[in-house]
């Protein structure tokens, strides 16, 4: 599934949104500056199961807009049963809800 606009509003970049988003749970430690830092995530697997990723570094943040609506998108890489993991955690702060994007 796949979203894009042409024109951002205030500001933010263009963002179009490639692949499954999947709702997820995440542990973010915001700080007393106001900088967000994802620690865990949570999410419902294809075959129902849920799933952790505890070890997991941010690799990049952008401050983006999807359709004139604001969202924070968190690019990471980490570790889970010995296999290499590279996603994209989106949180819409809007309505406080996270989502997640493997790929």
């Amino acid at each position: 599934m796949g979203f894009s606009i042409e024109m951002p509003e205030k500001g933010g970049a263009v963002v179009g949104v490639r692949g499954n988003l999947v709702p997820a749970a995440v542990d973010c430690w915001f700080t007393s500056y106001g900088q967000s830092i994802p620690r865990m995530v949570k999410f419902q697997g294809e075959e129902g199961e849920i799933c952790r990723i505890r070890n997991f570094w941010v690799q990049d943040f952008e401050s983006l807009h999807l359709a004139g609506t604001p969202l924070w998108k968190y690019t990471c890489r980490g570790e889970s049963d010995g296999r290499v993991l590279r996603f994209c955690l989106y949180f819409y702060p809007e309505d406080g809800i996270w989502k997640i994007v493997f790929g």
